[in-house]
């Protein structure tokens, strides 16, 4: 176990309502250099490795955006997305894995106090996966409902005790939790990129599950139970979601651009007689052209979270045309840095694909990313359009 591992792991929780984001960026950047270490390992087992989650769970990320009657630290969007963010300059995989948790225990936060009791009243962090698609049935019948189905892209599930599954009932989709125990999981996540996320699939057949547990999507999507406690809770999902995701695109593209710098720094061309690349005027321009575009994308997601606290901080909600402006802005934020960590790897050189080398997995993490549905650029890039025109969002549309 290295230092840093062990450091982290020494953290431990910490005390109701002490944590600030400050310091738990501070916690997470220390995080840094091991997930570095493990990120072949993460690839290799298709998982992010056991003692990763642990080291987040010390850090106080995992737990840190739970209800605060649960004593939580009440801690905000900014946290959530610069952790992710932080957390991507180490491993892709491990900072989506670990956001998706922390991300889902702020979900229960938002659902009906019964559900929040059943899950968070024991003082455990639950470890929750799932995944958006409504693509299940369930059947009702005395005390709860009968739920199958097949569920797919259920990322963080190789660590989750629980997971969470869209299904119709007659007219209406709920968002169903059901215990991983119960659901046969399927090893499909066989991937070129982000291969560290365990985003497996699985089927249920007739998993019961209680009232309490059974909550219709549209009271995720736009509901809570404790706005006036912890104000966070009432922020928008799809816009929460397009942030903190988005964000560890952001984050991986940081690093990117650090590594490259390094590299060219010390970089000998190939068959130049010994020039080094950092004299090199075209290697100049190509670190400011990405340093540039990196800039343009941090500015635009650090505007969608001011935005976000703004309005939803201070009790408001965001109109249609605001919620679909924070997801084209994120997406485009992944489509920038998709296009500038392909253009820096222009200028990387051949050693830049050895599978030992970061540059090449972060490009590999990053085009895997950006074909996510919430970015997928053609789809959002039309639905802005469609609002902007006067149109309404079609019922399929994610806003």
């Amino acid at each position: 176990m290295t230092s840093a591992t062990t450091a982290a792991v020494q953290m431990g929780l910490p005390e109701p309502g002490d944590l600030t984001e400050q310091e738990l960026l501070r916690r997470l950047a220390q995080m840094v250099p091991v997930l570095r270490e493990r990120a072949a390992e993460a690839e290799e087992l298709r998982r992010v490795p056991d003692q990763t989650v642990e080291d987040a769970r010390a850090s106080g990320f995992l737990g840190a955006f739970r209800p605060l009657r649960f004593d939580g630290p009440g801690l905000g969007l900014s946290a959530m997305a610069n952790g992710a963010r932080v957390l991507a300059h180490g491993c892709t995989s491990s900072a989506w894995t670990l956001v998706f948790l922390a991300q889902h225990v702020w979900m229960v936060g938002k659902m009906p106090p019964a559900l929040q009791d059943d899950l968070l009243a024991d003082g455990e962090i639950p470890l929750i996966a799932g995944a958006l698609a409504a693509i299940g049935t369930a059947t009702r019948v005395d005390g709860g409902y009968l739920v199958s189905g097949r569920s797919e892209w259920n990322s963080a599930i190789a660590h989750s005790q629980w997971t969470s599954m869209k299904a119709r009932v007659e007219d209406e989709v709920y968002s169903f939790y059901l215990p991983v125990a119960e659901v046969d999981l399927k090893d499909v996540w066989h991937t070129s990129g982000m291969r560290g996320t365990s985003s497996d699939s699985f089927e249920a057949t007739d998993v019961f599950v209680p009232e309490a547990r059974a909550v219709p999507l549209a009271w995720m999507l736009t509901g809570d139970s404790n706005s006036d406690e912890y104000p966070f809770a009432a922020y928008p999902y799809i816009s929460v979601v397009s942030l903190t995701c988005s964000a560890v695109v952001l984050g991986a593209a940081e690093a990117a651009v650090e590594l490259f710098e390094e590299k060219i720094r010390s970089r000998v061309l190939a068959f130049s007689g010994g020039t080094q690349q950092v004299e090199q005027p075209f290697a100049q321009m190509r670190l400011g052209e990405v340093s540039a575009k990196l800039r343009m994308a941090r500015e635009q997601s650090e505007a969608c979270i001011r935005q976000m606290d703004e309005v939803c901080g201070a009790g408001g909600r965001l109109t249609v045309a605001e919620r679909v402006g924070i997801r084209a802005s994120c997406a485009l934020v992944v489509h920038t840095c998709r296009e500038l960590v392909s253009t820096l790897m222009a200028s990387a050189g051949g050693s830049s694909y050895f599978l030992t080398a970061p540059l090449q997995r972060i490009q590999r993490d990053v085009e895997v990313l950006k074909s996510h549905a919430m970015f997928d650029w053609d789809r959002v890039a039309q639905l802005q359009g469609r609002v902007q025109l006067g149109m309404s969002p079609e019922a399929t549309d994610l806003v």
